[in-house]
């Protein structure tokens, strides 16, 4: 067995639309009647409260924004809104119900007395306050203007006269919709629509010139995207945005990395060919059993806590955890991981390339890599746009630089991905899109994907190459060239893709001049 750690890092890739409807953030004084419900003994009892129905808590939300609040395949809202309000049902001894609708129809809901209460990241303001009592804020939202590729709209003075498309109720349809002498826009320039993702789709049709809504916490931050050996991005359910999962070469190598999430039993898998420490925040059952079966053992924000993670500020609910690699090396022994597998000196001694330059950190036996030697001609020589769209309806996008010979790693909208440790754009010198057919599990929802072959695609230096896969002896995949002969990609940092598809639809590459490379 290698005694050469790989040490990954599965965090959530919040690309795509998010539809958060306005968090908190307005320090407005509490309003008398507020006070006085604030003063009140904290002893109240299910006996003591009078809800919309007897025994019950009725909540009512928009579930559009995960992580906080959003529906699963059997249609139940899930997230940490849904948890806390568990958590206090459970507390006054009721049951919980949630009713999902529209975010003004949720907000109607508790002002009517048809809901007990109204979670759905609802900003405070002075309107609202006269109507609703709200609780101490524990989330905070940032207002964000998406704008098409090539748009005029580089500033807010730019957005005065133009068509703007906004969630209904939500604080960015508020605040543009105020007159222009209250610092909006006026609400004859403002489109309402039922939802953010309505919205956006208005925007690329062409039916408004920008989008105002609210951006996730910390939503696009990344930490660590940059520096990692490998970057493994895929959906485990077709119905969520895609999770990634970082891979490096040793406990050391890792920088502060997050926000580390779920792990998925998937990336686990796929590098079953090393000796791999899984670190992660929970993890489905499906995982769990993964990682009984194979005696694994991982670094898991739930059992380590503090002692190995951080979330930047006293919230623990907060999607934002990061570690780093001294935090996780002080926690290895108590869980019984030995310290002295992270980093074989002489499995990585070849990490070192000529006049003593540190090279890029690579996975041993995952890719089959080389540092020279002759590749196959291209199938295609001008290929420096690409874009994954995931099932969720999330994309991933790259753009070739000339000049560093990489593929700048862009968010769905075209805005570059940073790594929030250096502030610089992620940045590969491949990128591999791999198809494999999938399958339902059980619970009908999770993917089982077929990991023994498929097709795919090779991007580097511009140059396109289709391929297929299998798995190897020498490394966890083998390639193989549109002709059949093997083939061993180039050393460097590595993207790679894993798709639930026979065709790789869901691919799009251009050339410089921006034609469809992939149409048949």
């Amino acid at each position: 067995m290698k005694k050469f750690l790989s040490v990954l890092m599965a965090a959530t890739m919040l690309v795509g639309v998010m539809a958060l409807t306005g968090c908190g953030g307005d320090t407005t004084e509490p309003t008398t009647d507020e006070a006085n419900n604030q003063s009140e003994p904290a002893s109240t009892t299910a006996t003591d409260l009078k809800t919309v129905t007897e025994g019950v808590l009725t909540m009512s939300t928009n579930a559009a924004f995960p992580p906080y609040e959003s529906t699963d395949d059997s249609g139940n809202v899930v997230g940490i809104d849904a948890d806390i309000a568990a958590a206090i049902a459970e507390k006054l001894g009721l049951k919980l119900q949630i009713d999902d609708m529209d975010f003004d129809g949720a907000l109607a809901a508790a002002q009517s007395g048809k809901s007990d209460i109204v979670m759905a990241g609802v900003t405070v303001n002075e309107e609202r306050q006269l109507v609703l009592d709200f609780t101490d804020t524990y989330a905070n939202g940032v207002q964000v203007v998406i704008v098409p590729e090539g748009s005029d709209i580089t500033s807010i003075e730019d957005m005065q006269g133009k068509r703007i498309g906004t969630q209904r109720g939500t604080t960015g349809y508020i605040l543009c919709s105020s007159p222009v002498e209250d610092g909006g826009f006026g609400e004859e320039n403002v489109v309402p629509y039922d939802d953010a993702i309505a919205a956006v789709k208005a925007l690329k049709n062409g039916q408004i010139d920008c989008v105002v809504i609210d951006n996730a916490p910390g939503s696009t931050t990344q930490w660590g995207i940059g520096s990692a050996s490998v970057v493994l991005e895929a959906a485990a359910r077709a119905d969520t945005a895609p999770s990634l999962c970082l891979v490096y070469p040793s406990v050391s190598a890792m920088p502060t990395v997050g926000p580390v999430t779920l792990g998925q039993d998937l990336f686990w898998r796929l590098l079953s060919g090393q000796q791999v420490l899984p670190i992660q925040r929970g993890c489905d059952l499906y995982t769990r059993n993964f990682l009984d079966y194979w005696n694994l053992r991982a670094v898991d924000a739930l059992e380590t806590g503090r002692n190995a993670f951080t979330t930047g500020n006293t919230d623990w609910a907060s999607p934002l955890w990061c570690t780093n690699g001294q935090s996780v090396a002080k926690v290895l022994s108590s869980l019984s991981l030995s310290s002295a597998l992270s980093e074989d000196p002489a499995e990585s001694a070849d990490s070192t390339q000529e006049g003593d330059t540190p090279a890029v950190p690579t996975v041993p036996a995952l890719l089959p890599q080389q540092t020279d030697g002759h590749l196959p001609d291209a199938d295609v020589a001008d290929a420096v746009q690409a874009a994954v769209q995931f099932p969720s309806g999330s994309t991933t996008r790259f753009a070739y630089d000339t000049d560093t010979g990489t593929y700048g790693m862009l968010h769905h909208d075209g805005s570059p991905q940073l790594d929030a440790n250096t502030g610089t754009q992620a940045a590969f010198d491949n990128l591999l899109v791999l198809y494999s057919a999938s399958t339902p599990r059980d619970d009908g929802r999770t993917l089982d994907y077929d990991l023994t072959m498929g097709g795919g695609l090779w991007l580097n230096g511009g140059h396109l190459w289709h391929i297929t896969w299998t798995q190897g002896t020498g490394s966890t995949f083998a390639f193989y060239d549109a002709d059949g002969r093997p083939l061993r990609i180039l050393s460097g940092r590595s993207y790679i893709a894993w798709l639930s598809s026979l065709t790789g639809e869901e691919v799009t590459v251009q050339d410089s001049a921006g034609n469809d490379l992939l149409q048949p």
